[in-house]
């Protein structure tokens, strides 16, 4: 069979190759001006990542640069995981963001958390959010960045891909930020396919056109699971009951979060991958004269009290606001306590009333600094 493979003409496999392309573009515009949008949430993009199922709420890349370069008015930008993104709850108005918006008209509001955000997320973030602000035509002095850490990131192994960056995509995307120590840690090196899928992305919507296609076979209540699940992550209820499947009770979850998210292990850099990019971004944040608030989350105090038995519960959070407040436009914060049991969907993800409640907490430590 192979020996038949290389008697194939070369111009052959080429026409073929070409037929196929333009059998690709085509049929991805014509979905794309013929099939309209049944997914206009707001918060989140229609492209459904592979590793992902939660976007950047300020829709893609190419909508995100264009909405920056048209607006005059001082941004908050929100960096931070799916507690920032807002997970679990029905609309973008019940998210951090959303209510910021509400307490903060004088600023546009723009929420760049996704799933899984990590530090080095943030890192890369700022670097191309600082490089944008000299094609804008007002003062960025003003601007304000809201940045959520995640207790569980600086304690496990980082081992994994995975466990140092949110998505492939974010690294493609920004790679020219990324210098000779992150790349060595990261041990990654793009393929072709990666840039070519990368280009893909960025140039052709080809998994919005996907979501457009999964429409055609579904029912009205059909399309609302589907947004209802996929993009916002939303449960049936807005209980602790649905974390049943993976947690058989309150006790049960604790010991998982003392073990894993808030560990007795001393966070640092040298050790921690997370750690390390978090200390790099602080001293860019410095650099570039940038106004912060960098915190941790409200965790479900119920659930995590019992972890401030560790050692060292207490001397990570106070090592970890001290490289923060180090930095005279910096305010961090540990928010841990700040928001009642009764308001989380879990052990960190809080339904619409906890959400307003650590605006508040965000929208005053914003406010004062």
């Amino acid at each position: 069979m192979f020996e038949r493979l290389k008697d194939f003409p070369k111009n052959r496999i080429i026409r073929i190759g070409a037929a196929f392309s333009a059998f690709f573009l085509v049929i991805n515009m014509v979905v794309y001006f013929a099939l309209s949008s049944y997914a206009e949430v707001g918060r989140a993009s229609e492209i459904l990542l592979d590793d992902n199922v939660c976007n950047f709420a300020s829709k893609d890349f190419s909508d995100i640069e264009n909405m920056l370069l048209a607006d005059t008015k001082p941004k908050i930008f929100i960096l931070g995981d799916s507690i920032s993104y807002g997970i679990g709850v029905a609309s973008e108005k019940e998210t951090i963001s959303g209510y910021l918006r509400e307490l903060h008209p004088e600023y546009s509001v723009y929420n760049l958390a996704s799933c899984g955000g990590k530090s080095l997320d943030y890192y890369l973030w700022i670097q191309y959010l600082n490089d944008l602000a000299e094609r804008v035509n007002y003062d960025v002095s003003n601007d304000i960045y809201v940045i959520q850490y995640n207790y569980k990131w600086f304690n496990i192994d980082n081992g994994d891909f995975s466990d140092r960056i949110s998505q492939k995509r974010i690294l493609m995307h920004f790679d020219k930020y990324i210098d000779d120590e992150i790349s060595k840690e990261l041990d990654f090196y793009p393929t072709f396919f990666d840039k070519f899928g990368t280009f893909l992305n960025d140039t052709i919507p080809v998994a919005s056109n996907r979501t457009k296609l999964i429409g055609l076979f579904l029912n009205e209540k059909s399309k609302e699971d589907f947004i209802k699940h996929v993009f916002y992550g939303r449960p049936e209820t807005n209980s602790f009951e649905y974390k049943q499947q993976y947690w058989k009770d309150k006790e049960e979850m604790a010991n998982f979060n003392c073990k894993i998210t808030y560990s007795s292990n001393q966070w640092n850099a040298e050790n921690n991958f997370n750690f390390m990019i978090y200390e790099k971004t602080i001293a860019l944040l410095d650099n570039l004269d940038k106004n912060a608030l960098i915190y941790l989350p409200a965790y479900n105090y119920e659930l995590t009290k019992k972890c401030q038995e560790n050692p060292a519960f207490e001397q990570n959070i106070a090592k970890f606001l001290s490289i923060a407040t180090s930095v005279d436009n910096i305010t961090g914060d540990a928010m841990i306590g700040g928001v009642d049991e009764k308001n989380f969907l879990d052990d960190m993800h809080l339904n619409a009333e906890g959400n307003a409640i650590l605006a508040q907490l965000i929208s005053h430590k914003i406010s004062k600094n």
